[in-house]
């Protein structure tokens, strides 16, 4: 811009000495020139300076402190210890399989038929009403594969029946069994396998998790 106003005013000048050939008359038409030159400079700078960038907040905080936050706020923390629980619910559903199983029924049932015998009755209809509820308990052991269940069973016969000798009649009984493997899977087998693995898992799960606490909290006290 310097540069153009100064060929300007040698342009003017140049006329002026020509027009007016008095050299007093030239120098302090000069002068002015320059004057004005360095004004419209001032000015171009002015407005194309630019503004000084506003100044950012700052909080004064403690090393303690910013270690809090840093820790309360870091999402590659916090993604790291969402690990230990989902492995915790890995190990919660897989112990669920030795949880123990509870049974229980009710049953009420009539049944009509006809006899087959004379001492049943001639010329009638054989009612029976049976009434039972039964209860039992079944689970897997988590040692040597073994597996065990007890059935407690009860019912009530009540019947129109001439014959019968007791009426009416009751009946009880009482199961249990033990299930013990000898050679297969007795040692191990795949419900005991993927226990023990995703154990191993959930202490890798809680020494990353112990580890990125360590490393954020020292990169926090570098910065």
């Amino acid at each position: 811009m310097k540069s153009w106003l100064q060929r300007v005013v040698c342009v003017l000048a140049v006329l002026g000495l020509s027009l007016a050939p008095d050299s007093a008359a030239l120098t302090e038409a000069q002068e002015v020139s320059d004057a004005r030159i360095a004004e419209l400079l001032a000015q171009a700078q002015a407005q194309v300076q630019l503004p000084a960038p506003a100044s950012s907040p700052t909080v004064a905080l403690a090393i303690d402190e910013a270690v809090r936050r840093g820790l309360e706020r870091n999402l590659d923390l916090n993604l790291e210890r969402l690990n230990p629980r989902l492995v915790d619910l890995q190990v919660a559903g897989i112990l669920a399989t030795y949880q123990p199983t509870v049974t229980s029924s009710f049953v009420n049932q009539s049944q009509v038929r006809l006899p087959t015998s004379q001492l049943q009755g001639v010329g009638l209809r054989i009612n029976t009403d049976t009434l039972q509820w039964n209860s039992g308990v079944s689970q897997s052991v988590p040692w040597y594969g073994g597996s065990f269940f007890v059935n407690f069973n009860n019912s009530r016969d009540e019947t129109n029946d001439q014959s019968a000798l007791r009426n009416p009649g009751y009946s009880t009984n009482l199961i249990a069994r033990y299930k013990q493997p000898l050679l297969r899977n007795l040692k191990t087998d795949s419900t005991r396998n993927s226990l023990q693995k995703t154990r191993i898992s959930q202490q890798v799960a809680d020494i990353n998790l112990r580890a990125t606490i360590v490393n954020t909290e020292a990169s926090i006290r570098n910065a």
